[in-house]
């Protein structure tokens, strides 16, 4: 007993301290010495139509092809439904025996070459949600088999895991907050469907498309990102940016405000006389007549509603 307390006083320190891109290979060399296996998955998927598809995947020492290779057989795999039928259950499973049919050569094979011969598999689903989280461990000796106790082992570790997993994102979203008035965040893959997200977040989608629901980003919003990743998104009601963070994207979002309305080089302008320099010398810095920087800060003026100069720094948004 004193060695699982010590183990998840080890894994909720680590979700506080590692960064996130590290936290679950952490997790996993973590809980590896409990469970004693070679390899592992720690994923998440959607829940379609049609049936299970996974989506974003850590891999531990697995190749990146096992995954699209483990598609290939995925209608084969009777694992699937039944951990996403029994939410939170490990199930064992020794491959060799439970797929020993002749219409099953598929799976025994790609369990023989990415030595998937036992496993212990565990999912949790999120209501409402459409999508599933998931871990999986496995041996690669056809008579290296998982104990029960081994079993139950894992299944009283994978919601610790999934729950350290989720504090971790939270104080990573929390750090970036800092400093950044108006800003909420969230975390979506390249396909465009959020697997986590700050409530000031949904809200902002839920005013700027109404009628929207998660987990899949707004079309127009995730086609924007896809074809101009380094271009925020500039909407009625809500900016939002995106940046890689591992295997995510990063979604930045913050209500719109008149400063968005600005061109950009009006921005510069502005932030540049906001920041204490003349006419004169914001006319020098961007090789323009000082008439002409009247121009654009009249503009600005307008468009911010404000009448001096004073008034213009609580308005502009840190620079980039």
């Amino acid at each position: 007993m004193n060695e699982v307390l010590t183990l998840l006083l080890e894994l909720y320190r680590g979700a506080s301290e590692r960064p996130f891109e590290e936290f679950q290979e952490f997790a996993i060399r973590l809980v590896q010495p409990a469970l004693r296996f070679e390899s592992a998955r720690w994923g998440a998927g959607s829940l379609e139509p049609d049936g299970f598809k996974p989506g974003l995947v850590h891999l531990h020492n697995e190749p990146d092809e096992s995954v699209a290779s483990w598609e290939d057989v995925l209608a084969q795999d009777t694992i699937v439904p039944e951990v996403l039928a029994r939410p939170g259950a490990t199930v064992s499973a020794h491959v060799p025996s439970r797929y020993a049919g002749k219409g099953q050569a598929g799976i025994r094979d790609y369990a023989r070459k990415y030595r998937h011969q036992n496993i212990l598999a565990t999912a949790f689903v999120a209501p409402g949600r459409g999508s599933a989280e998931w871990l999986s461990f496995y041996r690669g000796g056809a008579d290296d088999c998982f104990s029960d106790p081994e079993r139950r082992a894992c299944e009283q570790l994978t919601p610790h895991l999934l729950q350290a997993l989720a504090i971790n994102r939270n104080l990573h979203l929390g750090r970036l907050r800092q400093g950044q008035d108006g800003a909420c965040f969230a975390m979506a893959d390249p396909r465009g469907r959020l697997w986590h997200a700050e409530p000031e977040f949904l809200g902002l989608l839920e005013r700027e498309w109404p009628g929207w629901r998660a987990p899949l980003l707004p079309r127009r919003l995730a086609e924007s990102l896809a074809l101009r990743p380094n271009e925020a998104y500039a909407g009625k009601r809500c900016r939002i940016g995106a940046a890689l963070l591992g295997k995510l994207l990063l979604l930045k979002a913050r209500p719109r405000t008149p400063v968005d309305d600005l061109t950009p080089r009006e921005l510069e302008i502005a932030r540049a006389y906001g920041s204490g320099l003349s006419h004169r010398e914001v006319a020098a810095q961007f090789n323009i007549s000082p008439e002409t920087v009247r121009h654009h800060l009249r503009a600005v003026f307008g468009k911010l509603g404000i009448g001096d100069k004073a008034e213009l720094a609580r308005f502009l948004p840190p620079c980039p």
